[in-house]
């Protein structure tokens, strides 16, 4: 009986020990973003929108990006079908001339995933290349809205 008592004791103590870990190491992680995001200079952004209205809904398009000094992109795409799971997520990459290329997190259908992302920003109008499996490639075509 004793035994158990003390194999109690000894999991209290690893389970607090694994909570204050990780306040630790989340405290740490935002004070590296905080000094990261201070030490960029946001050199340009883009907001991009389109709904496509069908009988049973609409399907929406949004794309809202960041471009650095250093040329570093951070950005969200989301797709969101009338009638499917949405397709939601964020991306990091670079920009060179007018195409923002990086890797995008989403998550679909309660999935989270990865795949390549290309943007290419002509005029009024972003088209988004995601490239999920080696057979086909998604394509979307946003165009220029007003940041909020």
């Amino acid at each position: 009986m004793k035994g158990f008592y003390v194999l109690g004791v000894l999991v209290l103590l690893i389970l607090s020990s694994c909570d204050n870990t990780k306040k630790v190491t989340d405290k740490a992680t935002r004070e590296i973003e905080e000094v990261l995001n201070t030490n960029r200079t946001v050199k340009e952004t883009g907001c991009y929108l389109t709904v496509n209205t069908y009988e049973v809904g609409n399907d929406t398009l949004q794309l809202n990006y960041t471009v650095y000094d250093t040329d570093e992109v951070a950005g969200k795409f989301n797709w969101i079908p009338a009638e499917k799971d949405a397709l939601k997520g964020s991306f990091e990459g670079a920009k060179h001339q007018n195409y923002l290329k990086g890797v995008y997190n989403y998550i679909q259908e309660g999935i989270p995933g990865t795949a390549p992302i290309e943007i290419k920003i002509v005029n009024t109008k972003a088209e988004v290349k995601l490239i999920k499996d080696e057979e086909a490639d998604l394509v979307f075509t946003l165009s220029e809205t007003a940041c909020p």
